[in-house]
């Protein structure tokens, strides 16, 4: 939502500016950004109810290895978090490179600020990609963390992976197709550009998208060759049995599953930079030698809602506390409080 904001801010400032180019992709980057969050966020949202469905859990650190359980889910769940990272070739990068462009637009100008706007897409960008590649590892890869994930369900063809496919498909197809229909957002463009007609707003739309079609040919080409590679590789092993044997356990003679990253444990370095306001940590060491207990907690906090709303809501609440007596349940005393607004409105409107 923060990405589509930006857009549509880059868009006004584009107006602003006289910046025709930088107000058009401002504005397509977040329409179409608009269109691809309901996409892939819907497509996440169905993994995540996949996953409970399988697990009969919400807890992400029960969880791991159910990428063998529920091979559909795992892969809709890892396009998904492919397109919320905006990698390139997914339907989630195609908004967010428009809304790049728009940047470099705005900085080609001279306009200082679309730098800031710049930094600010490789930070949400940076840390997109940090929080999915760790969220679907410790989901779907390794082994089993509980009883929850080593007993979960077996995954069956059934309307909920048919959704899951269904939207997939939008997410990889949409992701090469996109930018060759950013010319036909012109009827829609030209609603926020005023002053412009929508046949020269199709005009730049074409001039820029041109500019689109080597970078996304290329793309379509790679994929192409994957596909063809793997159809290939399928039908030559098609009567051949796969040998099979145990994952690599780097030279463990009894590996565990807690032996595998956690979540916080993953997320450690980029947490370490922010550990002072974003984090709570709670460590008990070792007293001695022969130790029996030590631990280590990490609650992550908002510094904004500890140090600025929480005081706010706090004072509110005292006030509320002390004209709780106004609300006291006598029907009779409400209609009378309407009563005096009433009159109170009524003599200030003739005054």
């Amino acid at each position: 939502m923060g990405i589509i904001t930006i857009g549509i801010g880059l868009g006004l400032l584009g107006i602003e500016k006289n910046i025709p180019f930088l107000a058009l992709l401002g504005f397509g980057g977040s329409c179409v950004h608009i269109f691809n969050h309901a996409i892939y966020k819907g497509l996440l949202f169905l993994g995540a109810g996949s996953i409970y469905f399988h697990t009969q859990t919400e807890e992400i650190s029960l969880l791991g290895g159910l990428a063998k359980k529920t091979p559909i889910t795992s892969r809709s769940f890892l396009i998904g978090s492919l397109s919320i990272a905006a990698i390139p070739s997914f339907n989630g990068f195609v908004g967010e490179f428009f809304i790049y462009l728009a940047a470099f637009e705005g900085i080609f100008a001279k306009c200082s600020v679309c730098f800031l706007v710049l930094l600010g897409l490789a930070l949400i960008g940076g840390l997109a990609l940090l929080c999915f590649t760790g969220l679907y590892g410790i989901i779907f890869l390794g082994e089993g963390r509980s009883l929850f994930a080593q007993n979960a369900k077996i995954e069956k063809r059934s309307p909920m992976t048919f959704s899951m496919n269904v939207l997939s498909f939008f997410c990889m197809g949409l992701g090469l197709t996109l930018p060759f229909l950013l010319p036909y957002l012109s009827p829609l463009l030209a609603l926020f550009i005023k002053g412009m007609t929508p046949q020269s707003i199709h005009i730049l739309c074409n001039e820029k998208a041109s500019h689109f079609y080597p970078f996304f040919q290329v793309l379509l080409t790679v994929y192409l060759s994957f596909f063809l590679v793997y159809t290939i590789r399928k039908l030559l092993y098609k009567r051949k049995t796969p040998a099979q044997t145990v994952t690599w356990d780097c030279g463990y003679s009894k590996p565990t599953s807690r032996m595998q990253y956690t979540f916080s444990s993953f997320v450690q370095p980029i947490v370490a930079i922010f550990e002072k306001m974003a984090c709570a940590t709670d460590w008990i060491s070792p007293k001695n030698i022969f130790w029996k207990k030590a631990s280590f907690t990490q609650t992550p906090q908002d510094p904004w809602f500890h140090h600025f709303y929480h005081p706010i809501f706090k004072h509110i609440e005292k006030f509320a506390a002390v004209i709780r007596w106004v609300q006291h349940g006598q029907l009779q005393s409400y209609i009378f409080y309407i009563f005096l607004t009433l009159i109170t409105l009524l003599l200030w409107k003739v005054g």
